[in-house]
Order: C-alpha cells, then sequence, then structure tokens
C-alpha cells in the first residue's frame, strides 16, 4: 500500500502528466542541488547498504 503521494503527482489526470510533473520536479532539484554546490551521487555511487535491522525495529 502506498502510504505517501509522491508532490509530482498532485493533480495530474494522467500518467503522461504525471511523468512530464516528475521531469520538472526533477530538474528544478538538481538545478538546485547544483547551484548549492551539493554533490550529487551517480549510479553506483551509493553509500554501503545500512543496517536495516538497526532501522527498522
Amino acid at each position: 500500500m502506498i502510504e505517501e503521494i509522491p508532490s509530482f503527482c498532485f493533480c495530474a489526470k494522467t500518467i503522461e502528466k504525471a511523468r512530464e510533473n516528475y521531469k520538472k520536479q526533477l530538474r528544478l532539484t538538481l538545478t538546485v542541488m547544483l547551484e548549492s554546490d551539493e554533490h550529487i551521487k551517480e549510479p553506483g555511487e551509493e553509500d554501503d547498504e545500512p543496517d536495516w535491522e538497526s532501522l527498522c525495529p
């Protein structure tokens, strides 16, 4: 069950509109990250797997 609806789905009446909104949101997020000199992780650059047992009681 989905407990949280991603913000790009709000007001999207079709899957195409949801995808368009997702692309806009992603573009804006990346722009803000680049402008604030945040590091953007590349695929395969993720940190080690978290210890799920300590995160999930």
